[in-house]
């Protein structure tokens, strides 16, 4: 069984399938990137949660991780984020903001979650390593379109708590 430390290097190894929106990012020459691992977040900024279902959860849970994350910055700036970081001394702006991401899903899926994926769902910044632990939640959708690739009766949800900083 690997350790917690082996899981996320691996986790974060994985291919990402990001969404339309990263792609928009990505095109922009945006996009979230790993921090150094010595890397520390020292001052925290915004703290805020965000929760995402996949309704068809037979994929794992990369899908209600990535919606978490994304409903839980998608209603939020921060302007003075740019002004805060070049008065403290740091050239990048908005590039140098240290992300914090924590996600929960259900214990069986926890392995399932790309990181590479959550980390494509932020437009700017230095992201730290993501943790995913048990937690969230799954039920029975009701249904089962097979055509969309359902094999069971399952929906998952994820909770995600981002934090900024630096």
């Amino acid at each position: 069984m690997l350790n917690r430390a082996a899981r996320l290097v691996a986790r974060s190894r994985r291919a990402s399938t990001t969404g339309a929106t990263s792609q928009e990012w990505k095109a922009a020459g945006l996009g979230a990137q790993w921090a150094p691992p010595e890397t520390t977040l020292n001052e925290i900024v915004f703290v805020q949660a965000g929760m995402g279902c996949d309704q068809h959860g037979t994929a794992g849970a990369s899908k209600a991780a990535t919606r978490a994350c994304r409903q839980a910055i998608e209603f939020n700036a921060l302007p003075y984020m740019e002004t805060l970081l070049r008065d403290r001394g740091y050239e990048r702006g908005r590039g140098d903001m240290l992300l914090k991401v924590e996600i929960g899903v259900p214990e069986d899926l926890v392995d399932s979650v790309s990181v590479e994926d959550i980390r494509a769902m932020f437009p700017y910044g230095r992201m730290l390593p993501v943790e995913v632990r048990a937690g969230g939640l799954d039920f029975q959708s009701g249904r089962v379109v097979e055509a969309l690739g359902d094999a069971a009766d399952r929906a998952v949800v994820a909770v995600a708590a981002v934090t900024v900083g630096f």
